[in-house]
């Protein structure tokens, strides 16, 4: 019996293929013009993606992997206490250790949002990666204010 299965394209441009959805899914910022969503077309680019998607999922939140996720909503609505930013920053590298193996982390730090001027209310997250050892250097950085929305920035 014969699997079909999808061929990706290769990681340079191509007028068409692509390998998934960026997230976050913001319509405002695409780059795409024939279609409604920000799209992936290299491996590298889907694998940021990846790394979002697993920091946003909630454990038991993806059906057949209860384990899958790092659960970052249940962080920023409990005390912002030096522990459970350990607690955070342990989750963050055990997940992404077992479910993004391709992902190499350099960095990772999780300090109340007095650095940013928040008064301490709110959670700036700094992750530094590559996708594997020869890719690009990435910065991730997260915060949470006082108002409890979610800015994520990528560079």
């Amino acid at each position: 019996m014969r699997i079909n299965s999808k061929i990706y394209p290769a990681d340079f441009n191509k007028p068409f293929g692509t390998l998934g959805l960026k997230l976050p899914m913001n319509a405002l910022t695409s780059d795409n013009v024939a279609g409604v969503f920000n799209m992936s077309y290299t491996t590298e680019e889907q694998a940021v993606s990846n790394y979002v998607n697993l920091l946003m999922t909630k454990s038991g939140e993806r059906y057949m992997q209860p384990n899958f996720g790092v659960g970052l909503w249940y962080y920023i609505f409990e005390s912002n206490t030096a522990s459970q930013r350990i607690m955070l920053k342990n989750d963050i590298e055990l997940q992404s250790d077992r479910w993004l193996p391709y992902i190499t982390n350099y960095d990772i730090q999780v300090n109340n949002g007095e650095d940013v001027g928040d008064q301490g209310h709110g959670l700036n997250i700094k992750i530094e990666f590559s996708v594997t050892e020869y890719g690009a250097n990435r910065t991730m950085t997260l915060f949470t204010g006082a108002e409890r929305s979610l800015n994520i920035e990528i560079t």
